[in-house]
């Protein structure tokens, strides 16, 4: 529970006595004005007030005060105090106070008025490294009010398939936005290849399911302090790969080729995506042990050219130029390829 004691700040009574101020005290009246009826959360409020009574009013301190917020401020010779007051209050309808202590020969006095804080307003904007639904996705939103990174809430991304082959698949991620206001949507589970739009929302109105026909549900949330937002769209694709092609057979079969080959593994996106679609660090080749009845088939197509990526627009196939080394001669290696776009890493036979 909460106690109050009244001792006018020890100078009139005790915690035994309700006694009145001296006698000889004059009376002083306080006015409190402010700028405006109404503020923004975390902005500054301009508030004055007018000290009146017999006797000199100059110099005398005034407090300031709005929830948590104080300020001081002395009178000038006409008796007026100014002074701005941070608006940290919870948003909705509060008090500005004023009040003047007393003083050796004057009474303290005090004024309110009503005030109102108004929710800060935010601004929610996506964007991506790579057009690529990803894992982990290179697809981030950052939350700011003004030009204030805003930290400690929850964005939520909502992933909606807009393509044929993608419609009817989709997924939302609630994501901690951290100390750079930035949230980043990371691992995604796998879906359908296709084109996907990508929005994240703060606040408010939170589609949960806009990919499935029928009323799309939705959750209002609500912070008492920001306004809410929502985010621009982002197009997204999750590539439908397709591979290896001749030369290369794909597993279980061994793929068997001279040491120091150059071996050209194609396989197809959908089209072409550019050249930036293998994962960093990747491809990699790994060696392992031969299992017995494994079939065999001999790579007949080799290269010339040096290791590296290419796309034909002709068969609209990529192909990747693995060299490799004459040290392999007489072992198995595996040939793993990963992409920007899959979950799973793509697996074929290497040279025997």
């Amino acid at each position: 529970a909460l106690v109050g004691v009244s001792d006018d700040q020890g100078r009139y009574h005790s915690l035994g006595s309700t006694s009145q101020p001296p006698a000889d005290l004059t009376a002083s009246s306080l006015d409190l004005s402010t700028a405006a009826a109404s503020g923004v959360y975390g902005a500054s409020t301009n508030v004055s007030a007018t000290l009146t009574g017999p006797g000199a009013l100059a110099g005398k301190t005034i407090v300031f005060q709005v929830g948590t917020s104080f300020a001081t401020a002395t009178t000038n010779g006409s008796g007026v105090a100014s002074a701005s007051l941070r608006l940290l209050a919870t948003p909705g309808p509060q008090q500005v106070t004023a009040s003047f202590a007393g003083d050796v020969t004057h009474a303290g006095s005090g004024d309110a008025v009503a005030f109102t804080v108004n929710k800060a307003p935010t601004t929610l904007t996506a964007t991506t490294a790579l057009p690529v639904l990803s894992t982990p996705s290179s697809i981030s939103a950052t939350l700011q009010s003004g030009s204030l990174d805003v930290t400690g809430r929850t964005v939520y991304f909502v992933v909606k398939g807009t393509s044929a082959s993608s419609t009817g698949f989709g997924l939302v991620k609630g994501v901690a936005v951290d100390g750079s206001g930035k949230a980043s949507l990371g691992t995604t589970p796998e879906l359908p290849p296709g084109t996907y739009s990508v929005r994240a929302y703060f606040s408010g109105e939170v589609p949960l399911n806009p990919w499935l026909p029928g009323t799309p549900l939705s959750i209002v949330l609500d912070d008492p302090i920001f306004t809410p937002s929502v985010s621009n769209t982002l197009t997204v694709e999750r590539w439908p790969f397709t591979g290896f092609f001749s030369p290369v057979d794909n597993l279980p079969t061994r793929n068997t080729v001279a040491a120091g080959s150059t071996v050209p593994v194609r396989f197809g996106l959908g089209g072409n995506k550019g050249l930036q679609v293998i994962a960093s660090g990747w491809p990699k080749w790994t060696k392992y042990t031969c299992e017995s009845g494994i079939p065999e088939d001999l790579i007949e197509e080799t290269s010339t050219a040096g290791s590296g990526l290419s796309y034909d627009a002709v068969t609209g196939l990529y192909k990747y130029n693995w060299r490799t080394d004459k040290s392999f001669k007489g072992s198995s290696y595996h040939f793993e390829l990963k992409l920007i776009d899959v979950v799973r890493v793509v697996t074929g036979g290497g040279p025997g």
